[in-house]
């Protein structure tokens, strides 16, 4: 399916369909061309419509977020392309090689919140900082830097992609990269310099063409260089759907980060975004990089605009391509980062085998870890045979064993604590009340979980509460059924038990 989109000039043009699991934000704006297609049957870059000739540049942008796999994915499909070879934020002579954005890109002629303009101006301070790489020329130039003056260093790698549902389709033969970032550094954290000071490498192959990324095989194919990713199965295989083969795998963030805590489903989770704005994770880097903390995408691009029905609404302007360059270099900047905390954190933890001293969990992934990650990533390339016949009455089967487990253990529960019979068995907070209601945090000597408390639950039985209509929620109380059940796992942030073994 195609999605209309009006140009300020009134007319109506279609859009490529997008991933509604894994778009954040989608708006509407003027467009010179279509967008560069890849032809995945025969591998050519397919150019789909006609008017190429004119500006070569869009006028929309839009980051999608892949949900449920922590991989922030940006489609840029805006326009104001610098010239050919030249890199975003300098001028002949190097004048203003590290200028920020103009007050008016700032601004972008639009209203914004003050939130809004602080948090862009805070973004275009590493404008200066990001080389665009957007032609053949350019990229053999910097391609030769990355294989040969910087060969030793650690390169953090991430591609933004589009035309993919990651809750729908594996990147196994799906998606289309239409940009890259690296960002290289010296194991003392000593950024490379790809010229007047840019550190920050953003590969335009929207606008460059299949080409551009073609060139930089070399880099990703050679497995002497050190690769870090942040979910490296999905970026790989989104990468070798063009024919290149990615090697030199160094860590993956995520690994890294479940390894250190596994408990962090409920506590900040494992996105890059979650990670790198909690301070316990960050707290071994310098803070040398703008931080936007929570601060979504639409609150930094959008603008509020008027629908046809009246309702108010926000769109992405041509004005916000720079500030994009910089959100998507921003995010791979912070990921070197957090490679360099994570790992610090797990080169203090010992290693210990059967009572014996192994070294540290840096060891660990090293070892067992990186190697074991690569190979699932090279299973799901292959992929398996199903029978999806069989596969489907087994998970029916599953299922009800499960409905059949919750019920009995609502029905022991309920013996001590009669609301336990319309408990959620799949919340943690819920499972923690039961099991340790009375219990000393961990964390904060004194403070004690509550002896009971009430939860709202779905109203499955349909009770009616004396007076009022029947409603979708009901109140239930829970209350501690087990006295001083010992525990050694706790949730670092918080200091209450864990309820589950995590991941």
């Amino acid at each position: 399916m195609s999605r209309k989109v009006r140009r300020p000039d009134g007319s109506v043009a279609e859009l490529p369909a997008a991933s509604e699991a894994g778009l954040e934000s989608l708006q509407r704006a003027s467009f010179e061309r279509p967008p560069v297609r890849n032809n995945r049957a025969s591998g050519d870059g397919e150019e789909v419509g006609a008017g190429a000739a004119g500006g070569g540049s869009f006028a929309l942008m839009a980051v999608a977020v892949a949900a449920g796999s922590g991989v922030e994915s940006g489609v840029r499909l805006g326009g104001g392309a610098a010239p050919a070879g030249e890199a975003i934020g300098s001028a002949p002579g190097g004048e203003e090689a590290n200028r920020s954005i103009s007050e008016e890109t700032l601004s972008a002629k639009a209203a914004l919140s003050e939130e809004s303009l602080k948090a862009r101006k805070s973004l275009s301070s590493i404008y200066g900082k990001v080389l665009v790489v957007d032609n053949i020329e350019s990229a053999r130039s910097t391609v030769k830097l990355l294989i040969t003056k910087y060969k030793s260093f650690i390169h953090a790698c991430h591609p933004e992609v589009a035309d993919i549902d990651a809750k729908k389709k594996t990147p196994v033969g799906h998606g289309e990269v239409i940009c890259f970032s690296i960002y290289s550094a010296n194991s003392d954290v000593q950024a490379a310099d790809f010229g007047n000071g840019k550190t920050c490498i953003w590969v335009d192959v929207l606008d460059g063409g299949r080409g551009v990324l073609m060139e930089f095989a070399p880099f990703f194919e050679d497995p002497s260089i050190k690769k870090v990713w942040h979910n490296y199965s999905f970026d790989s295989h989104v990468i070798e759907n063009y024919g290149i083969k990615v090697a030199g795998f160094h860590a993956d963030t995520m690994h890294l980060a479940r390894l250190w805590d596994s408990s962090r489903k409920n506590d900040g989770g494992y996105s890059l975004e979650g990670l790198t704005n909690d301070r316990r994770v960050m707290d071994t880097v310098p803070e040398d990089l703008p931080k936007l903390g929570k601060i979504s995408m639409k609150t930094i691009f959008g603008r509020k605009i008027v629908r046809k029905d009246g309702s108010e609404g926000k769109e992405l302007q041509r004005e916000d391509r720079e500030l994009w360059i910089c959100y998507s270099s921003l995010h791979l900047m912070s990921r070197l980062r957090l490679y360099e905390s994570l790992k610090s954190k797990l080169e203090t933890r010992r290693w210990v085998l059967d009572g014996y001293p192994r070294g540290t969990m840096y060891d660990f992934y090293e070892q067992y870890w990186r190697p074991f990650g690569a190979l699932l990533v090279k299973m799901e390339t292959e992929g398996m045979l199903v029978d999806r016949g069989y596969l489907s009455e087994i998970r029916k089967a599953a299922n009800a064993e499960q409905k059949l487990a919750a019920d009995k253990f609502r029905k022991w529960a309920s013996k001590y604590c009669p609301d336990a019979k319309y408990m959620n068995v799949r919340s943690d907070i819920q499972i923690r009340q039961l099991l340790f209601g009375g219990i000393e945090n961990s964390r904060r000597p004194g403070e004690t979980w509550p002896q009971s408390k009430t939860f709202e639950v779905l109203n499955e039985e349909n009770v009616a509460t004396e007076g009022k209509k029947t409603s979708k929620h009901r109140i239930i109380e829970l209350c501690g059924i087990v006295e001083d059940l010992k525990t050694a796992k706790f949730t670092p942030k918080t200091g209450w038990p864990r309820t589950s073994v995590g991941w």
